[in-house]
C-alpha cells in the first residue's frame, strides 16, 4: 500500500452571468495531488461547490452582482507521477 499521490495539473474555467445578462469566463488551473485523474476532477469539482472562496477572482466590478456560476474542466495533464521502484 502506498500514500504518494501524483500530481495533476488542472485547467478549467469558471462561467459568471451577471444580473444584468452579462457573461464572463475566467480560466484558471490548479495543481493537485490525487491517485487518479479523476479523483483530481472531483476534488476541484467539491471545492468550486463547497468552499467559500472561489478558485478565481470574480470578474472585475462585480462582486456582489454574479447572478450564478458554473465550472467546466478543460484539462487535466499528468505532471509528476510517484514511483515504488527500488534504486540499487
Amino acid at each position: 500500500m502506498s500514500n504518494w499521490k501524483n500530481e495533476y495539473r488542472v485547467s478549467f474555467h469558471i462561467d459568471f452571468i451577471h444580473y444584468d445578462g452579462r457573461k464572463k469566463s475566467i480560466h484558471n488551473e490548479l495543481i493537485v495531488e490525487s491517485k487518479t485523474p479523476e479523483i483530481a476532477e472531483q476534488l476541484i469539482l467539491d471545492k468550486f461547490q463547497h468552499s467559500y472562496r472561489l478558485l478565481t477572482d470574480i470578474p472585475h466590478g462585480w462582486f456582489g452582482n454574479v447572478h450564478s456560476k458554473k465550472i467546466a474542466i478543460e484539462k487535466i495533464k499528468l505532471i509528476w507521477k510517484y514511483s515504488n521502484e527500488t534504486i540499487e
